[in-house]
């Protein structure tokens, strides 16, 4: 996994799945997009997500330390001209806690979990123990209680021939009252050129200064 983090290369993801848990309605969700990679991490994403019964798609650009956000709805709430709304920056696109392309985090599924066949491997990871890992889920998330901790993330992943991550699906419920998710994100062009520029801060409404 280190040999793809070339300046100006990334992969392109592909990613669906739902919620689920004691909630009004299962959120049914797809997305497609680039991942950009640096020297030692993701530098950039894009996503397209669409969510169903939300009929509005909406576009994400993560980029140095904000998350832009446009879509029919966030245009709507925009001053004229602006065409972007800037958010804290999420490191992790995913809708999944688990970012498997973050090379420490590969490791410790590898480690924990089991080869089923050539190509295929599964585990189970507590949801504390993938937070001291990974990079990206410490920066997006609150440090978890003993209750959040022990919460168990199901997952099994299939390899390319390099040994690349072809398709990873996970699948995590902690049991209580907030939704649970269960997600698939298939890779594809691992290696390919991708540069994600921020947009014009013309465009942009960031965030007032507090």
């Amino acid at each position: 996994m280190k040999a793809q983090y070339v300046p100006g290369h990334g992969v392109m993801i592909r990613e669906w799945g739902h919620s689920f848990a004691s909630v009004p309605a299962k959120l049914v969700f797809w997305q497609e997009g680039w991942l950009e990679f640096g020297r030692k991490q993701v530098v950039a994403y894009e996503t397209r997500v669409k969510r169903a019964p939300v009929k509005d798609p909406i576009r994400s650009l993560g980029v140095g330390k904000y998350t832009y956000r446009t879509s029919p709805a966030i245009l709507r709430t925009l001053p004229k001209g602006k065409v972007w709304r800037a958010e804290p920056r999420e490191h992790n696109p995913f809708w999944n806690p688990v970012f498997v392309v973050e090379p420490t985090t590969l490791k410790a599924l590898l480690t924990a979990g089991k080869r089923r066949n050539a190509t295929m491997y599964e585990g189970v990871i507590a949801y504390g123990d993938l937070y001291a890992v990974s990079p990206s889920l410490r920066a997006d998330a609150p440090k978890p209680d003993a209750v959040q901790a022990a919460v168990d993330v199901k997952w099994h992943m299939y390899t390319s021939a390099k040994g690349l991550p072809s398709q990873f699906c996970a699948k995590v419920d902690d049991g209580q009252d907030s939704p649970g998710r269960d997600t698939c994100v298939k890779f594809d062009w691992w290696g390919a050129k991708k540069h994600l520029p921020a947009p014009p801060n013309g465009r942009v409404r960031f965030p007032s200064a507090s």
